[in-house]
């Protein structure tokens, strides 16, 4: 049994309609905190689907990006420059 259900902004577009048309047709009643649930279960998924659009797409740069040795040698390069800076402007601090 397959129980994998791909998330669709239509269809929950249309529970949000639905659920929003019932509430302002309906007066309060005992289902008033079942549609409040609904809305924030229909947020909730809204907010996770996001996540996970984000998270695959952070994925799919990083599988982009290609971090080689050369790289490595140029950032601690880099990181070597910094602290030579930070070491020569901390022994000048005091002659100023």
């Amino acid at each position: 049994m397959d129980t994998k259900i791909d998330y669709d902004e239509k269809i929950i577009g249309e529970i949000k309609s639905k659920i929003s048309s019932y509430l302002c047709d309906k007066k309060a009643n005992d289902d008033e905190w079942a549609f409040a649930s609904l809305q924030y279960c229909v947020a909730l998924i809204e907010d996770l689907a996001d996540e996970n659009n984000s998270l695959w797409f952070m994925l799919e740069e990083m599988k982009r990006s290609k971090w080689t040795k050369e790289n490595s040698v140029e950032l601690d390069k880099a990181i070597q420059k910094q602290l030579t800076m930070l070491k020569f402007m901390q022994s000048t601090k005091g002659e100023a």
